[in-house]
C-alpha cells in the first residue's frame, strides 16, 4: 500500500522532507494558500492542494500520514479549525501526525538547559500560541501525535549570508544571551525517523549541539564569505523590529538527547558552523569552495594541528609537493611532520592570490598561489581536490609545487 503524506502548509521545512520521502515511493499532498504555488510544488513531486477546498478533504479520508507546518492564528490553531471533525474520525486509522511547534514554549531560562520534560512556559504571544496548539491537537483521542519543538531553522536561502553580503548585518550583544538552531535537513531526517518509528504522545527538541551567541554565528558566516566582521552593536541601541527584538526575550540551552537515543539521529549538521558551510556550497558554490582555504590559512597560522586534519577527508587522502620530490598517502606522517614544523618553524599568515576553482559533479578542484608577505616570490601553487564530507570541503588530493611564473 502506498505511503500517503498530507502536508498542511507545505513550505521550507516540509519540502525538505519531501524530498526524502517521494524518492521512496510516497504520495505527498502539499496545501498552499495560491495557485500560484501549484507549479513549484509539482515540479518537486508534490500533489498541491488549494487551502480549504474539497481536494483536502478528500486528501484527509486517503492520507495515513499527516504533516502540521501551518502556524497558529489569533483564533487558533487553522487546520483544526477546518478539519478537527475529520481528523478525529480518521485518529485510530492514520499512522502518524506531526505537529512542527518551537521551542519557544518553554519560555525563558536564562541560559540554562532545557529538556522535552521542561514545564512550558512561553513568555511570548507567539509561543504562547503553539503550547495552545499543541494541547488541542494533543485533545484529539486516539491521534497518534508527534511534537516536535524546532529551534531556530535555516538552511540554504534561510541564513546569515545575504544580509553579511549587503552589509546589513550586525552583531547584537546582548549578555548571556544564546540560541538554539537546526540546519533544515536536520529536521527532515528527524521527521523520517519518527515516521519509521512511531512512538505517540511523544514530544522531541529538534536542535544541533551546539547553542551558541547570535553574534558568533554573524562572524562566522562573515568569515566564510571572506568578508570584514559585521559591527557590533548593543542589543539596547540595536534598531530592531518588535517581532526580531522578542527572539531576545528568552535564552536558553536545548537539550537534543532524545532524538538521538529514541529515533537514533546522527545529525548531519551538529553545529552552525557545518551548518553554514553546507548552506554556502548550495547557495554560492564558488564562495564554499574558497572558504576552504581560509580554513587551511588560518589552521597554519595558529598551528592547530587538529584543525587541519579536519581540512581532510576521513579516508585516503594523496599528498604531492614537486619541489622537494614527496609523493605519500600517509595523512599521520604528513601531520607528524607539519607538526614538527609547527614546533619548529616561523609561521607566517599566508596570502592568496590567483584562486580558480573548477567543478566536477560532486568533487571540486582549488588551485591557488600561496605565499608569506615577508617572501612574496616565489609562491607556492597549491592545487586542491575537494569533496563535501560532514558539511565542509575537504581534501583528498594535495599537489604543491613553485608557481613557475614566479621564479
Amino acid at each position: 500500500m502506498t505511503k500517503t503524506l498530507l502536508s498542511f502548509g507545505h513550505g521550507y521545512s516540509a519540502q525538505a522532507l519531501d524530498r526524502l520521502l517521494i524518492p521512496q515511493g510516497w504520495r505527498v499532498y502539499g496545501t498552499t494558500r495560491s495557485t500560484e504555488n501549484f507549479a513549484e510544488l509539482e515540479a518537486r513531486g508534490v500533489i498541491p492542494l488549494l487551502w480549504g477546498s474539497d481536494e483536502v478533504r478528500a486528501a484527509l479520508e486517503e492520507c495515513s500520514h499527516i504533516l502540521i507546518s501551518a502556524g497558529p492564528k489569533d483564533a487558533g490553531d487553522p487546520v483544526l479549525a477546518l478539519y478537527r471533525d475529520t481528523i478525529a474520525r480518521r485518529a485510530s486509522e492514520l499512522e502518524w501526525v506531526g505537529y512542527l511547534s518551537t521551542t519557544g514554549v518553554y519560555g525563558h531560562h536564562d541560559g540554562g538547559w532545557v529538556t522535552e520534560d521542561a514545564p512550558l512556559i512561553p513568555a511570548t504571544p507567539r509561543g504562547m500560541s503553539r503550547k495552545n496548539a499543541e494541547q488541542a491537537w494533543g485533545s484529539i483521542d486516539g491521534l497518534p501525535l508527534h511534537i516536535f519543538r524546532l529551534a531556530g531553522i535555516y538552511g540554504p536561502g534561510r541564513g546569515p549570508f545575504e544580509k553579511v553580503r549587503t552589509g546589513k548585518a550586525r552583531r547584537i550583544i546582548k549578555k548571556g544571551q544564546v540560541f538554539s538552531r537546526i540546519h533544515v535537513d536536520d529536521i527532515a531526517q528527524v521527521l523520517a525517523a519518527s515516521i519509521a518509528q512511531p512512538n505517540p504522545g511523544r514530544a522531541y527538541n529538534v536542535c544541533d549541539n551546539d547553542p551558541a551567541p547570535p553574534q558568533d554565528v554573524i562572524a562566522y558566516a562573515a568569515e566564510l564569505l571572506g568578508m570584514p566582521l559585521p559591527p557590533a552593536v548593543n542589543f539596547e541601541d540595536a534598531d530592531m523590529t518588535p517581532m526580531a527584538r522578542s527572539f531576545y526575550a528568552e535564552s536558553k540551552r536545548v537539550d537534543n538527547t532524545r532524538i538521538k537515543e529514541e529515533l537514533g539521529v546522527e545529525l548531519a549538521y551538529p553545529d552552525y558552523r557545518a551548518g553554514l558551510q553546507k548552506s554556502l556550497s548550495v547557495e554560492d558554490p564558488r564562495s564554499s569552495v574558497l572558504s576552504f582555504l581560509e580554513r587551511y590559512n588560518n589552521a597554519f597560522y595558529a598551528r592547530d594541528i587538529n584543525a587541519l586534519r579536519d581540512c581532510y577527508t576521513e579516508d585516503r587522502v594523496r599528498f604531492w609537493d614537486n619541489h622537494v620530490g614527496n609523493d605519500s598517502d600517509d595523512l599521520p606522517a604528513h601531520l607528524t611532520a607539519v607538526q614538527t614544523f609547527f614546533d619548529d618553524g616561523t609561521i607566517e599568515q599566508l596570502e592568496i592570490d590567483s584562486p580558480q576553482v573548477w567543478f566536477h559533479g560532486d568533487t571540486a578542484t582549488l588551485s591557488a598561489t600561496l605565499r608569506y608577505a615577508s617572501a612574496p616570490k616565489p609562491g607556492v601553487r597549491s592545487t586542491f581536490c575537494l569533496k563535501m564530507q560532514k558539511g565542509s570541503w575537504r581534501a583528498f588530493h594535495v599537489h604543491h609545487s613553485f608557481d613557475p611564473n614566479e621564479t
